[in-house]
């Protein structure tokens, strides 16, 4: 009976190495936990006991192993009523460390100083004192170094041939959405609708309600625009191809099989309204790949069942132990993805494409926010972008910034916002969420966008500049974008209203100028269509605008004006100066935002076929019908219950002035000096800016003036030279862009070796001397921009390009391989791999990649949709041109 302390003791000693070496979400460690409280309080007395026995004669060991233990007993205790939840962190260390050390100098003092221990026991002390020591190193270090691949993030080497192939393919549930359940099983509705326990418990209430006023919240049928689609896509294109929808927008009722009825009969059920919810991205156990789509499984948590049992005292149970060891908790809830591979966590619902079992056509991509931030300088992993941030950013830095709280996860009053700040700015005006609606609006006004002016090819100074009676001018609003990981717009830009607004009013209020204006006076009304928009343009079979969210129908992009992160976009507006004007025009551009475009919010909440459009035209790809907007408004989703008047956001403004002279000759009008403007690096930001818009647009000419303007203001300005040098590599003029290049090469030099600047320089003039067949010279320039940038598909692939032509197909093979590892949908790479593996002699590998080149592979073939188009809409035909200027839209009334 002597030793069965010791022997409880060296037990407690295998348990708690067990629990610090992992912390699994099973039944067998939330026994363990129960197991360690029940022996941690069964050697309460036996130590009280020891002590009051023994305390004198203990050897110094033994007396700073006692004091150690105790701290560490009576943090156990606290620990018990307080939880170890992160505000109590320190405590858990705190009884880690003290019972972890007095346990090691007490069974230091017991084998040394006790007497009645048998040489057996002794040797079954010291074998446990090991064990427990290199176990949960070794524990540690195999969880360091082999890693659960489940946790990984990994593109398939064969991405898959057609739709039929993604997901559960057509014998799985939930096709032709490509999520999967661990099982191959539905999941219980109810599982999807516990969101609000995570509040109840008083464990995460601030997330709770960031969550749920949040987009994600209202990503299904709860969300009027949606749910219209949705509608209108089943009673069009049929129920199976809308589960491609819910995947990503409805999992608690696509998981459980309702998806599969007509989502009338459950518009107002429980998981209909459901949204995203907490376990939706929360219980994702993997994901798949890049490729988008709802590419993820999902596992129904092992300890669920705990959680939503009917049990009371069960569930009391459970929320007590989450308190005691959030451990298991946090390891079934935030996966290894969810913080360090955030983008592409993020990939599996913001990269989207169709295919024939949703489109009836062909594949299609629909939109693709990852691999914009992936080939961009925000993430660090772009070698050619113009500007760079400091450091690389993710999604989550900016759509999940740190707010306060005193959540139970918080980390120094810090939780990552559940609002998922972004764009949408439609639901919380129709849900009545005031303070959703003012993170929105802030977060489109936080300079993500800034707009600059120039005047007949000049930046504008501060105090304005002149500009003469009767003349012609061309005004140019300069639209940089700052704060955007991707480019902007993004996402489903077919449905929202995003635009330009210049307006230009004399001293006297006389308009002289206006382009971009919404005629109703309280904003209540379609835009002006001759604006400059930021969208998408889309056509279906017929050549009918894409305006339903009808995207299954799409055959065609018209044009799609979006600008990359980092760059920036060039709008002329031909100004023509009456002679009545006063002498002072002020000059006003807006950037105006409206989530949805007016005519889409109309369709979507009173949208009606119109009773007199009787011999309309509808299939699957194409809807030539007329609507009307008197549909009835009561059973809506959100708290207005009639067509909202949605706010519009300016989320970007400048403005300045034009000086009117009478007549050209008459004044001493220059060129704006340099001490015109605020400083150097101002001013060259300016014209950098400037040309990048005029180079995306392909006004190469007028962009090498720009740029060499940027030279000469700023000459140790690496990128001025950089981008006179792309511009004459668009060109043809090799020579000249290696002129520029050589400049760029030395102020090179001064660099740090990590300045993600370098790499563009190695990158072009790689592309130089490839023109000039200097095939070795061009590889180790290349070489050079893909060891900084391993991941960048550009680099590779020309690189790869390169060895084919130097017949070193294997090589070739291996660099289109490592970009087929970033981005499985590149067509490029696809393309060469295909002429790779024909050149190898190798036609079963040559016909696997002309199979996927083929499906990647844009069909040109509908190209003669677009005159249908542009000859039926001037503006979008305008639109379209990707140099064009706009004129003066207002009419006096």
């Amino acid at each position: 009976m002597r030793r069965l302390p010791l022997y409880i003791f060296l037990l407690l000693l295998l348990n708690s190495s067990y629990l610090f070496s992992f912390g699994e979400p099973t039944l067998f460690y939330i026994l363990n936990v129960l197991i360690h409280i029940g022996l941690g309080s069964l050697l309460i007395l036996p130590f009280c006991y020891f002590l009051l026995k023994r305390i004198r004669t203990l050897s110094v060991l033994g007396r700073v192993g006692v004091v150690a233990l105790t701290i560490g007993v009576v943090s156990g205790g606290y620990l018990m009523v307080v939880g170890a939840s992160t505000p109590y962190r320190w405590l858990l260390i705190t009884h880690i460390f003290t019972i972890s050390t007095g346990s090691f100098l007490f069974s230091l003092h017991i084998l040394k100083y006790t007497n009645h221990l048998t040489g057996k026991f002794q040797k079954l002390y010291i074998s446990v004192l090991v064990g427990v020591l290199f176990f949960p190193i070794g524990a540690k270090l195999s969880q360091h170094f082999f890693p659960n691949r489940t946790y990984l993030v990994e593109n398939p080497a064969f991405p898959p041939s057609s739709m039929y192939e993604e997901g559960g393919g057509t014998t799985g549930h939930f096709f032709p959405a490509s999520v999967e359940t661990d099982t191959g099983n539905l999941i219980p509705t109810d599982f999807f609708l516990t969101s609000e326990t995570c509040a109840s418990k008083g464990c995460h209430p601030d997330i709770y309600k960031q969550w749920s006023e949040s987009a994600h919240h209202f990503s299904s049928f709860n969300n009027q625009w949606y749910r219209k689609s949705i509608i209108y896509m089943q009673e069009v294109n049929g129920i199976q191809p809308s589960k491609w929808c819910g995947g990503c927008h409805d999992p608690a009722i696509l998981l459980n099989g309702v998806m599969d009825q007509p989502i009338r009969e459950n518009l107002h059920t429980p998981a209909a309204q459901a949204g995203l919810a907490c376990t939706a991205c929360h219980s994702i156990d993997q994901v798949k790949d890049t490729m988008g789509n709802s590419g993820y499984v999902i596992k129904y948590p092992p300890l669920h069942n705990l959680a939503s049992s009917n049990n009371r005292l069960i569930r009391k149970m459970h929320n007590y132990l989450i308190k005691l060891d959030p451990e298991p908790h946090r390891n079934s809830f935030i996966k290894p993805f969810h913080r360090e591979n955030t983008a592409e966590f993020c990939s599996t619902c913001h990269k989207a494409h169709l295919d024939f079992p949703v489109n009836n056509y062909r594949w299609v991509r629909g939109f693709n926010d990852y691999d914009q931030w992936q080939k961009s300088g925000v993430s660090h992993q772009g070698a050619l972008s113009f500007y760079y941030p400091e450091t690389a950013k993710k999604c989550a830095d900016c759509h999940m910034p740190l707010v306060d709280s005193k959540d139970a996860g918080n980390i120094k009053g810090k939780v990552h916002s559940h609002r998922f700040p972004a764009a949408n700015s439609a639901l919380p005006y129709v849900n009545k969420h005031d303070e959703q609606l003012k993170t929105v609006t802030e977060f489109l006004q936080n300079d993500v966008i800034t707009l600059d002016m120039f005047a007949n090819g000049s930046p504008i100074p501060e105090d304005g500049t002149s500009v003469y009676r009767n003349e012609s001018n061309l005004i140019e609003v300069v639209v940089r974008t700052r704060g955007v990981g991707h480019n902007f717009p993004t996402g489903t830009i077919d449905a929202f209203d995003i635009w330009l607004e210049l307006k230009i009013v004399d001293e006297n209020g006389k308009i002289v100028f206006w382009n971009g204006r919404i005629a109703e006076p309280d904003g209540n009304g379609p835009v002006d269509p001759s604006a400059h928009f930021y969208r998408s343009y889309m056509l279906d079979e017929h050549a009918n605008l894409i305006n339903k969210r009808n995207v299954w129908a799409m055959r065609k992009v018209l044009y799609s004006n979006t600008i990359p992160p980092g760059a920036a976009d060039t709008v002329r507006y031909r100004l023509e100066i009456p002679s009545d004007c006063g002498n002072t025009l002020s000059v006003e551009a807006k950037l105006n935002y409206r989530k949805f475009n007016w005519w889409h919010t109309q369709w979507a909440y009173a949208g009606v076929r119109d009773p007199e459009d009787t011999d309309f035209k509808v299939d699957k790809g194409y809807d030539n019908g007329k609507w009307i907007w008197t549909g009835d408004t009561n059973d809506v989703a959100g708290k207005i219950k009639s067509i909202p008047n949605l706010p519009i956001i300016v989320m970007a403004e400048a403005n300045t002035q034009l000086h009117v002279e009478s007549e050209k000759g008459n004044s001493d009008i220059t060129e704006p000096t340099q001490n015109q403007f605020s400083t150097t690096y101002n001013l060259r930001e300016r014209w950098n800016d400037y040309g990048i818009g005029l180079f995306l647009q392909g006004d190469l000419r007028k962009a090498v003036s720009v740029f060499l303007k940027v030279t000469e203001i700023e000459p140790g300005y690496l990128d001025g030279w950089v981008n006179v040098a792309r511009c004459r590599i668009k060109e043809g003029d090799m020579p000249g862009a290696e002129t520029m290049l050589n400049h760029a090469l030395e102020l090179q030099k001064s660099l740090s070796p990590t300045d993600p600047n370098r790499a563009k320089v190695h990158y072009f003039y790689g592309l130089v001397q490839e023109s000039y067949g200097n095939y070795d010279l061009s590889i180790q320039h290349l070489e050079q921009a893909i060891d900084q940038f391993p991941r960048d598909t550009r680099v590779r692939n020309q690189l790869g390009r390169l060895h084919f032509l130097k017949r070193n197909y294997n090589i070739a093979i291996s660099h289109f391989e490592k970009s087929l590892e970033v981005d499985p949908e590149d067509l490029d790479a696809h393309y060469n791999m295909m002429r790779s593996y024909r050149a190898l002699k190798n036609p079963s590998m040559a016909a696997k990649y002309h199979k996927l080149y083929l499906r990647f592979k844009e069909d040109e073939s509908v190209d003669d949709i677009t005159g249908v188009a542009r000859r039926a809409d001037t503006h979008a035909n305008l639109e379209r041109q990707p140099i064009h200027e706009h004129v003066n839209s207002y009419k006096s009334e």
